[in-house]
């Protein structure tokens, strides 16, 4: 599990965006943006 999520996070962009966090249940826990989004994520 967490070599595949090591492999996803390397090939997040380095441009602006948007994520939002969800829990196990696929509920919100938080929306937000980044001018740097693989620095926020």
């Amino acid at each position: 599990m967490k070599n595949k999520l090591k492999e996803k996070l390397q090939t997040l962009p380095e441009s602006p965006g948007c994520y939002i966090y969800r829990d196990k249940n696929g509920d919100i826990l938080y929306i937000g943006k980044s001018k740097k989004f693989k620095k926020n994520v």
